[in-house]
């Protein structure tokens, strides 16, 4: 049997999702923000110079702009790694997320500057990919510009790409151009395709 609803009662039923959908326009649902770094953010060092022995089971970490500083909490990071490899040059040519078109690293900066702050050793590295002797000395002196005011430990050379039909003389180029700009020793590492230049 049905019942037949009162105006009355219809009336209040009505006001009252009226009144709860009003209500609901007023709480808005918003998403959760992650909290905002500190202006004046406390540092925390890692005195891993002041040890005699290293911990060999930490890793040495290598940073580029394809990690973002604000992505990384430099304190934690920096009492779980024994060093820190820090790409200056990206790829020329094209700019992306991670260098700009002149090649310099979108990060470097702001990664060498908090690992140095809080006492972590920091290498820095280029990656190299000059299409003739020209290019290389270029983006050596490049390299060199950005990266020695940070005095960093070791330079290192990134050769992943064959953009020369001789690239043991584009290396040289590149080896020879940071030599002229104040470095002085430098060693080899052929087999891994990599160069480690020490000053």
């Amino acid at each position: 049997m049905r019942r037949k609803l009162k105006k009355m009662g219809a009336f209040i039923f009505t006001a009252s999702m009226i009144a709860m959908i009003a209500l609901l326009g007023l709480v808005r649902i918003r998403p959760v923000e992650p909290p905002k770094k500190a202006a004046t953010e406390k540092i925390v060092v890692n005195h891993i110079l002041d040890e005699k022995v290293l911990d060999l089971n930490k890793p040495v970490v290598d940073l580029s702009g394809w990690q973002r500083p604000e992505d990384i909490d430099y304190n934690t990071l920096s009492q779980h790694v024994i060093g820190a490899v820090i790409r200056v040059n990206g790829s020329y040519g094209h700019a992306d997320n991670s260098a700009s078109k002149d090649g310099e690293d979108t990060a470097y900066k702001q990664h060498i500057k908090a690992l140095q702050e809080r006492g972590i050793p920091t290498a820095v590295y280029a990656f190299v990919t000059g299409e003739n002797t020209s290019e290389m000395k270029k983006q050596a002196r490049d390299f060199y510009r950005r990266a020695s005011p940070y005095k960093p430990t070791y330079y290192w050379l990134d050769v992943e790409v064959t953009n020369m039909k001789n690239m043991n003389q584009g290396i040289e180029a590149f080896r020879s151009e940071l030599e002229k700009q104040g470095l002085k020793t430098l060693v080899f590492m052929p087999k891994t395709g990599s160069c480690e230049i020490i000053k």
